[in-house]
């Protein structure tokens, strides 16, 4: 019976987090219902973790697969791990999938999902060479998307928040 909630309210999670709007773009047809369905089954279990760098290999990995998911005009990495940073976020934000999954381990270590409201925002003012224009998601690559998640790692301490709750702060101005 526990699975089965846990399957069903990860199906709902998956659903919610990423609309039409998030996958919107030429080329991107079926990438929304290609995400959802590989949310719906993405073992969540490796990512309860507090070390850095098997979250960052579990993560990597997760975001390949993602990628290779998509139908081809849409396999791009940003496009991958912009919608898996969402769902990992709104999966740590249910009570139900974070204490199943110990999520809570893991926090301090999910990214800020890169838009081009998060990115432009941080892009403004950066001093990082990387950082200082949004190249958007569909040209989003591994270097620069490090570079604005270090940017975002740094305005979220300054702000006393974890860097995945930094995208409620911009997205709420």
């Amino acid at each position: 019976r526990r699975a089965e909630l846990l399957r069903v309210i990860r199906s709902h999670v998956a659903r919610s987090c990423v609309s039409a709007s998030t996958v919107r773009g030429d080329g991107n047809a079926g990438a929304l219902e290609a995400a959802r369905s590989f949310f719906r089954q993405l073992d969540l279990r490796p990512f309860g973790t507090r070390d850095p760098r098997r979250f960052a290999a579990v993560l990597a990995r997760a975001t390949r697969r993602l990628k290779a998911r998509l139908p081809r005009r849409a396999r791009k990495w940003g496009l991958a791990r912009k919608t898996l940073n969402l769902f990992l976020r709104d999966a740590t934000y249910n009570a139900h999938l974070r204490g199943a999954y110990r999520l809570d381990r893991a926090e301090a270590l999910l990214e800020i999902p890169l838009d081009s409201i998060t990115g432009s925002a941080l892009a403004h003012g950066s001093e990082l060479k990387r950082c200082r224009r949004w190249p958007g998601v569909r040209a989003l690559m591994p270097r620069t998307s490090a570079a604005f998640q270090a940017e975002a790692q740094r305005r979220a301490r300054e702000r006393g928040v974890v860097r995945v709750h930094l995208d409620a702060l911009l997205w709420s101005v």
